[in-house]
């Protein structure tokens, strides 16, 4: 979407993709009026009162965040976000919640592939040491 809006309308001389329709940079009461529009029709009635999207910069912060829980890895998002792992760390350790169920289910089924590579592995061997084929132990 950003790249057809730069083809369509062109980047100013000051390097600004959004401008008023004279080419002028966009003044801040205009932004906050469009804002609070995009807030107003975004958001459940109950929600307005709430802290949800009060200024645009929790978008940021909303996708930095959406990104991390998502499981993409820090190196990646803080490259995105334009931060260095250390400050990712620091601005968003708190916002990253709820992944103990995600964890402890990779950290199970790492386990379970593991003992079932071991317990595998050793059928396979005492079969094979008793000349049995795999395929027989494994065949009704």
């Amino acid at each position: 979407m950003l790249r057809e809006h730069i083809a369509r309308i062109r980047v100013g001389p000051d390097g600004r993709i959004c401008r008023s329709e004279r080419g002028n940079p966009i003044n801040a009461s205009t932004w906050w009026q469009v804002w609070h529009k995009v807030r107003a029709a975004s958001l459940a009635p109950e929600q307005l009162d709430g802290p949800l999207m009060v200024q645009p910069y929790c978008l940021r912060h909303a996708g930095v965040t959406r990104r991390l829980n998502e499981g993409v890895d820090e190196a990646t998002v803080a490259a995105w976000a334009g931060h260095s792992v250390e400050v990712l760390r620091r601005i968003y350790h708190h916002s990253v919640g709820g992944q103990d169920e995600i964890l402890i289910a990779r950290m199970d089924a790492h386990r379970r592939r593991s003992l079932w590579g071991r317990i595998g592995d050793g059928i396979r061997h005492r079969a094979a040491s008793a000349g049995n084929a795999w395929h027989s132990l494994t065949s009704p």
